[in-house]
């Protein structure tokens, strides 16, 4: 979590949070959601968390501020869309 929200400064204030790295986090709980064999399917947990991977991903610049964390979050995105039921 100390790489989407820095040591020392107030996690609500969202000046101070990777939004790249924040879209990449929450495509990682969208993606496990929906390949977590322990559990029932639910696509709508995973779209909850590809939405608000969407959102965070729209909080800074894409194209004029391209990040690698950017490209990764992107990756996952398309990771997504092949494999959403």
């Amino acid at each position: 979590m100390a790489d989407v929200y820095p040591k020392g400064q107030n996690p609500t204030d969202l000046q101070n949070v990777n939004m790249h790295r924040l879209s990449i986090l929450m495509m990682v709980f969208a993606l496990g959601s929906l390949f977590d064999i322990q559990k029932p399917l639910r696509p709508s947990e995973a779209e909850e968390y590809h939405s608000l991977a969407r959102a965070a991903l729209c909080g800074e610049e894409v194209f004029n501020n391209t990040t690698i964390d950017c490209v990764q979050s992107m990756v996952r995105l398309t990771r997504h869309f092949q494999c959403a039921p």
